[in-house]
């Protein structure tokens, strides 16, 4: 048996303060002006008054990723569904995807379902740490076709081209999975316990 020694107290701490400081460095664009990002306050603000008004209006949220992302997205699903009482969906069941990339190749994986799936002011949560996957980009292009609101979290380098992609961008300063989608993670969370607050009383 091999012995590792690492000092897990310093390195945890350490991977608490890169997510921590991926949070804080968080842009967030309304729409495409890479110049001008908004506070944390008003970028969230208005995505949860955007998520609220989905739900008033019986909307639904659709999220979309791959990989980790695609594990968030599924839980993120059940999630607003059950306790956010919002209508929401994935596409990570495996008969379907193989069904959709099989019949229109794994990058239109995305952008077909939504074409179905899709209606007018449905929210589309667009997730992935590269910012770069194809099947994710054609997604949300089918999207603002139909005229869903989008929703990007996106990582790694700060021109990726889903950063922009929009109405409300979010990017994760971090070069590392881990660090990026936990950060994800986290703030679809926060905005979900947001959501919950104003439930109104039965």
């Amino acid at each position: 048996m091999v012995a590792v020694t690492k000092n897990f107290d310093l390195a945890l701490k350490n991977y608490v303060l890169e997510i921590k400081k991926g949070i804080d460095n968080a842009r967030i664009m309304l729409g495409t002006d890479l110049f001008n990002p908004v506070s944390h306050q008003d970028g969230l603000n208005t995505l949860l008054n955007l998520l609220v008004e989905c739900r008033l209006m019986g909307n639904k949220v659709i999220f979309i990723g791959n990989g980790g992302s695609a594990a968030i997205c599924s839980h993120m699903a059940i999630d607003f569904l059950n306790a956010g009482k919002i209508r929401a969906i994935d596409f990570n069941s495996g008969p379907l995807i193989t069904c959709l990339a099989n019949d229109y190749g794994f990058e239109n994986l995305f952008a077909k379902a939504i074409e179905i799936h899709g209606r007018k002011n449905d929210v589309i949560i667009a997730i992935s740490s590269s910012g770069r996957s194809q099947d994710i980009l054609r997604g949300v292009e089918a999207g603002k076709k139909l005229g869903c609101k989008v929703v990007t979290m996106s990582g790694f380098l700060e021109n990726n081209p889903l950063s922009v992609m929009g109405d409300i961008n979010m990017y994760i300063s971090a070069s590392k999975y881990g660090e990026v989608e936990v950060s994800h993670y986290f703030i679809l969370h926060f905005l979900l316990d947001c959501l919950t607050e104003k439930i109104p009383a039965d």
